[in-house]
């Protein structure tokens, strides 16, 4: 959807659309949802979080101000409620999905040209990285995630974050300092062999 085509629907929204809303709310959910699950890892709370974050959307549109795209609007109400529910609940509640879990879409058409050996170490190094994004101070993790998985642009997620696009640079850089050093001993290994 265009930049044009998301202003006449929030437009239609703001009027109290019926159609308009629930259009809105199929185009959120899906990205958010998947966002949720990389920042909870647990699919419960995911979609809690996802559903609440359309539903304020929806509920504050008139506040959409089209300064970013909905998308990233709607993906700061997530963090913000993300960040709530992580000041609410204990650390040890969180994070109980595993790599396969959150990873269930399978392998990609390129991966199925690689055999079971090269496949194996691929989904191992994976799943170590993933241990290690996890590891991240939630700050670091949640600005990584934005330019990994929902590819936004440093303006974007500052807007998402509610900070400057240097201080979105300096975590993007101080996230893959801290996984170089973490991971330093499996890059070590690959460049060995």
């Amino acid at each position: 959807m265009g930049p044009a085509e998301e202003r006449e629907l929030v437009e239609r929204a703001r009027a109290e659309d019926r159609d308009a809303r629930e259009a809105i709310a199929r185009k959120l959910y899906p990205p958010l949802l998947a966002s949720a699950i990389r920042l909870a890892r647990r699919r419960d709370v995911a979609e809690d979080l996802a559903q609440e974050a359309v539903f304020r959307a929806l509920r504050a549109i008139g506040g959409f101000d089209g300064r970013s795209t909905l998308f990233t609007w709607a993906y700061r109400i997530l963090v913000n409620l993300w960040l709530n529910f992580t000041r609410q609940e204990s650390r040890q509640k969180l994070g109980t999905l595993s790599f396969d879990e959150m990873f269930a879409d399978g392998q990609g058409v390129a991966d199925r040209a690689l055999g079971p050996e090269q496949l194996a170490a691929d989904r191992e190094r994976l799943r170590r990285l993933w241990q290690a994004i996890c590891e991240l101070p939630e700050s670091l993790r949640v600005t990584l995630l934005l330019v990994v998985f929902e590819d936004l642009n440093y303006e974007d997620i500052g807007h998402a974050l509610g900070c400057s696009e240097g201080t979105v640079a300096w975590r993007v850089f101080r996230a893959r300092e801290i996984l170089r050093e973490t991971l330093r001993d499996v890059l070590d290994r690959e460049e060995e062999s």
